[in-house]
């Protein structure tokens, strides 16, 4: 009856989307993130057709994937039939004959069944919002894929109203599904007509349409130059950008086709300089060579290119071409960039960033590398604007390396860094070269950098780092580190020296050479060189401590008067400096990891100055707090990590241990099984800790668990074979003793069976329980919430079954590496001189990988109201200090009679005066703000936190 019910739902919808016919989109841009679209339908003015039709659905909870943006994605219809010609088609456009109109969606095709068939997609666009009405075909894809951006083009012949089409039209049942989000149509604007040109000039040809020339430009020959986007067009990497230059199709004989600059205003006896970048490949690998010349010339014809400046023949990858050029007499000149291969299919020319400046113009770049030279990657001072990688650098690659920053990976300081992105190609070849550095023949220099690259679950990746005295492959000669087919799981120096034999100019270069694809991404941050015996100022780098976070209010926690410790991992530092705003105090700002006193809720930037004699950098952390005073009863949904800041492994990257004892934490689906935070051969029993000030009560009524992998081994032949089915599991709360569970004085427990709590099938997506407690669980600061199960059968692959039992929960690591994750082990890792003593401890005490994990199980809870009965007492010397609970009065005593007591607001005003009399003095506190005081008592300074 349900899917009756869909069904007509489906039908429903799509006669509405027939019946009324919307009005037109006439203003571009035009956007739609399906987000607002309430689940199961469709956005306004668009429509669908097919047997199986397109609807807007919260990924996660329908599919287990997450949107590209926001929470809803636009998804293919069910059941997954054959030969689907299912689309949905967006509004209806008013566009205008010959403007050039951009389509930008985000598309990702899966099937979860994993059945080896191939599901598909493409885009069209027509005159209505029917399929036979869409008559051009503008992308088609097919295979699976993650979230990508495709953009097409489309430029109509006549005035009138179009829209698109997107659709599945998988061939094969049961293929999987596709997904579409982030839509967006613009038009293109008219470009204002160029009437001269000023020098220096520069060109990247990335703002230029595809098959198109750049304005000012020319073109001449059978098969002239266009620009291109490489990677689509010919599976190449452009130097910069996505565009290139490129020789045109097909390849004929005796080749004179030529791309001529804009015309430039020389002076007759001044030296310019033309740069430009050039490769030429011949895919057809058939031993014939591709060829270029540049020359210069009078006009944009052929016959008017009278100097030739360079020429070369045969395959090479990207590469600098400067050449001098120095006319006689003043006037209008041009470059001509050719293609001369004497054969036909000699394979292509490309031609990328070119430019022309007068060669002693006496312009100076902004900024220039010099020793000692740091580059973070986060200065805007070291770019130019034009370029991925900072000013000097230089890249060559089909992946060329770019100034980026990865999803769930922060920057060792700062922002960004430099990351080679996983090639689709074995035996890789990706090079990044430093700027050419004036070295000194017989000084060694030192040369550093952090690697990361984690690899995936099935490709180990390569490294290498070399010098030289060239940009280029040939030039650099001497090998200073490799690393072959290893794993670099997080930030890692690479150090090495090198001494040049002489004076002169030398760089640096960093290779991507994994032999595999699919080798995942290889990054690097802070590189710096340096004279050996020099010292360059450290790096600074910390992270609030944990708190805890709120689920239902979106924010750190942190309880009235609470002291948040800083986390500091700078590097090389031999003193710290720390300040933040908003009148939060520090303990001491000195120190190397201070606690801080946030006073009210808000915003907080906290900074941190890192000097060593070399010098001091500086590294800044905004901290958003919600104060709980706790004057009333608050009920919230706890969990210990940061959505914004903290690593959160997608259920394909669930961490888990390989058959060696190491940590895998790519690409583990269906490939490991004994998940880190879950059941494996060395624990059982897993807990988080939730630490809260002591004097913090609350009681749990519940928690929830998201299970990322789960699967039962059940085995009903009775023949005493393992079998799983009756095993259970208990989830207990302790109180903390000394930093572990106190299990001698449990606080509450809950068994019951697993196949009652997780089923008895395997899951393909991520599935969350909920668990309730009988009574809710009454709690004084810190707690451990455990999950212990009972011996399940984790087979040996030796004894020929092909089953068996697993399960992986909810992992997450801290980016400041404070481990809340605690397990009981029961064996130790292979080569591990761990003791085991069955008692509990942190995941990183019994694995040194798991520095900063955690097992994201959130507690429902309700926090009691702090009651007023208690005094709180603090002593400064013989001055003691007494506190009501509710913090409306403070009493001094311990001072002789007629002694001065004097309170302070942090800003220095005066809010009370008065003298001891019987030895003490009682401070009425009730109509002060909330803040830091300081009470000045007998020679002794306390501050308090009102």
């Amino acid at each position: 009856m349900s899917k009756l019910i869909t069904l007509l739902c489906l039908f429903s919808m799509l006669f509405s989307s027939y019946a009324t016919a919307a009005e037109p989109v006439t203003e571009f841009p035009y956007s739609e993130n399906f987000d607002t679209t309430e689940e199961e339908y469709i956005p306004a003015g668009w429509a669908v057709e097919g047997s199986t039709p397109f609807a807007v659905y919260p990924a996660f909870d329908w599919y287990g994937v997450q949107a590209q943006s926001g929470a809803n994605a636009l998804v293919s219809g069910y059941p997954q039939t054959g030969n689907r010609t299912d689309v949905a088609f967006s509004p209806m456009f008013e566009m205008k004959a010959g403007v050039k109109y951009t389509m930008t969606v985000w598309v990702m095709m899966k099937n979860t069944a994993q059945n080896g068939r191939n599901p598909g997609m493409k885009i069209t666009v027509g005159t209505a919002q029917t399929s036979d009405a869409q008559t051009t075909e503008l992308a088609t894809d097919e295979g699976e894929c993650d979230w990508k951006e495709v953009t097409v083009t489309f430029t109509p012949e006549t005035d009138g109203q179009y829209c698109f089409g997107l659709w599945c039209n998988s061939i094969l049942s049961s293929a999987g599904d596709v997904f579409f989000d982030t839509f967006s149509v613009s038009a293109e604007e008219s470009a204002p007509e160029v009437t001269e040109v000023e020098l220096p000039y520069s060109e990247s040809f990335d703002t230029t349409a595809e098959m198109e020339m750049p304005s000012g430009w020319a073109v001449e020959g059978a098969t002239p130059f266009a620009v291109y986007p490489t990677s689509d067009w010919y599976g190449v990497q452009a130097q910069s950008g996505a565009n290139a230059l490129v020789s045109g199709y097909p390849q004929g004989s005796n080749r004179a086709d030529v791309a001529f600059s804009p015309m430039f205003e020389m002076k007759g006896g001044v030296e310019y300089t033309m740069s430009v970048w050039v490769m030429m490949k011949n895919m057809a690998q058939n031993g014939r060579m591709p060829s270029m010349k540049i020359t210069a010339g009078l006009a944009q014809v052929a016959d008017a290119q009278i100097i030739e400046l360079a020429s070369e023949e045969g395959e090479c990858d990207w590469k600098e071409v400067k050449v001098k050029y120095t006319p006689e007499t003043d006037g209008q000149y041009c470059f001509g960039l050719w293609c001369t291969s004497v054969l036909a299919t000699a394979g292509d020319v490309y031609f990328d960033t070119f430019s022309v400046s007068e060669s002693n113009s006496g312009e100076e770049p902004a900024w220039k590398a010099e020793i000692p030279y740091v580059e973070t990657y986060d200065d805007a001072s070291h770019y130019s604007g034009k370029e991925y990688l900072p000013i000097g650098w230089a890249s060559t690659g089909e992946t060329p390396w770019v100034t980026a920053a990865i999803k769930d990976k922060p920057a060792l300081s700062g922002e960004y860094y430099m990351v080679a992105q996983s090639s689709v190609l074995p035996n890789r070849n990706d090079i990044a070269y430093s700027p050419m550095l004036d070295m000194k023949g017989g000084k060694t220099y030192t040369v550093s950098m952090y690697l990361y690259m984690p690899g995936t679950g099935s490709v180990d990746p390569s490294f290498k780092l070399t010098a030289g005295n060239g940009q280029e492959v040939d030039a650099q000669t001497v090998t200073l580190k490799q690393i072959t087919e290893t794993a670099v799981k997080d930030w890692t120096k690479v150090e090495a020296d090198f001494t040049p034999a002489e004076d002169g100019q030398y760089c640096f270069a960093m290779y991507a050479c994994s032999a595999s694809a699919g080798d995942g991404n290889i990054a690097v941050d802070n590189f710096s060189v340096r004279e050996k015996d020099d010292v360059l100022p450290p790096t600074a780098l910390f992270y609030v401590g944990n708190t805890l976070n709120s689920i239902l209010y979106s924010g750190s926690i942190v309880f009235d008067g609470q002291n948040i410790k800083m986390i500091n991992m700078s590097t090389d530092a031999t003193s710290y400096k720390w300040t933040v705003d908003n009148d939060a105090v520090i303990s001491d700002d000195e120190a190397a990891e201070p606690e801080i006193t946030f006073p009210k809720a808000g915003t907080y930037t906290i900074t941190l100055q890192a000097t060593n004699e070399g010098g001091t950098t500086e590294c800044q952390q905004i901290f958003s707090a919600d104060i709980y005073s706790l004057d009333y009863d608050i009920e919230d949904a706890l969990m210990t990590t940061s959505e914004s800041i903290d690593r959160i492994f997608q259920q394909g990257d669930t961490p888990a241990y390989n058959e060696d004892g190491e940590v895998k934490d790519l690409d583990t689906y269906e490939l490991y099984y004994d998940f880190v935070v879950g059941v494996n051969p060395y624990y059982r029993s897993i807990a988080e800790r939730f630490e809260l000030p002591s004097d913090v009560s609350l009681e749990i009524s519940s928690l929830s668990v998201m299970t990322n992998m789960y699967s039962l081994f059940i085995n009903d032949r009775g023949d005493g074979t393992p079998n799983d089915k009756e095993k259970t599991y208990r989830v207990v709360i302790y109180p903390d003793n000394d930093g572990t569970p106190d299990t001698a004085n449990v606080m509450a427990t809950k068994s019951d069976k697993l196949i009652n709590t997780f089923g008895s099938a395997g899951y393909y997506s991520p599935v969350r329980q909920s668990i309730t407690f009988d009574e809710p669980v009454k709690v004084k600061g810190t707690f451990y919430v455990a999950f212990e199960f009972d011996e399940l059968d984790l087979y040996d692959e030796t004894d020929g079954r092909n089953y068996r039992s697993w399960i992986g929960f909810d992992t997450r690591c801290h980016a400041n590496k404070q481990t809340t994750l605690y397990v009981k082990p029961e064996k130790a890792l292979p080569g591990s001189d761990y003791s085991v003593d069955g008692k509990w401890c942190k995941a990183d005490d019994f694995c040194p990988s798991l520095a900063g994990y955690s097992f994201c199980v959130m507690p429902w809870v309700k926090f009691y109201k702090n009651e007023t009965t208690s005094i709180e007492g603090v002593e400064s010397g013989d001055v003691k200090l007494e506190i009501s609970a509710d913090g409306n009065n403070y009493r001094v005593s311990g001072l002789s009679d007629g002694t001065d007591v004097r309170v302070y607001s942090v800003s220095g005003v005066q809010v009370f005066a008065g003298k001891a009399f019987g030895g003490e003095v009682i401070i009425p506190a009730d109509s002060w703000n909330k803040g830091i005081y300081v009470i000045n008592a007998g020679g002794n300074s306390v501050k308090v936190l009102k």
